[in-house]
């Protein structure tokens, strides 16, 4: 016992491939049951993001972006790979609450600060707005952000208050409920006929 430690080699690849310990015997029997604790402990997820749109929602902000915001919360590593998903590895209980808040920001929580409705091509137009005029008047006023996901077919509606929430998604709902629809009916009159009615 002359006040040695536990040394940590790396080894790659090979029959000695891993994390090789090297120290006294009473470290080592130490230091080996915390690096299978922590292996048994660390775990990877892969959360899938196809749309285009999703991946900007997650990484669109900065420091306060949604993904930062996760790795700093619950301490996990996360890599966004294009046009994939989002890999979560850490400890278990913090990806598995990683991978929820991930599909929480994009299809919306329990909590109520983000809602998604679906929209068709028909009333889309309208929700967003000319030049997103509409989806900017509802940002303002209910304090919330509206983001159109095309290959969705959705809008996310999100804010801090679900409240406000609620109240943006009903006034898009108004405003996609007064969008004239149409429809096509099949009709044996010929057009000049159907004026004349």
């Amino acid at each position: 016992g002359g006040g040695g430690g536990v040394r940590v080699e790396r080894h790659e690849g090979g029959l000695r491939a891993g994390v090789v310990l090297v120290g006294e015997a009473e470290l080592l029997t130490r230091a080996s049951a915390l690096v299978r604790q922590f292996e048994a402990n660390h775990v990877e997820a892969e959360v899938g993001v196809d749309a285009e749109e999703d991946e900007r929602a997650l990484v669109t902000g900065g420091e306060k972006c949604v993904l930062r915001e996760i790795q700093r919360e619950f301490n996990v590593e996360l890599t966004l790979v294009k046009g994939k998903g989002v890999t979560v590895a850490g400890q278990r209980e913090f990806v598995h609450r990683s991978e929820a808040r991930i599909r929480g920001e994009l299809d919306g929580p329990m909590d109520g600060r983000v809602k998604v409705l679906s929209v068709n091509d028909d009333t889309v137009g309208a929700a967003i707005g000319k030049k997103g005029a509409n989806a900017k008047k509802v940002e303002a006023k209910f304090n919330v952000r509206v983001d159109s996901v095309a290959s969705r077919s959705i809008l996310r509606v999100k804010g801090s208050d679900p409240s406000a929430v609620d109240a943006a998604v009903a006034s898009l709902i108004e405003t996609m409920d007064s969008v004239s629809a149409s429809d096509t009916v099949p009709c044996a009159l010929s057009a000049e006929a159907l004026a004349a009615c």
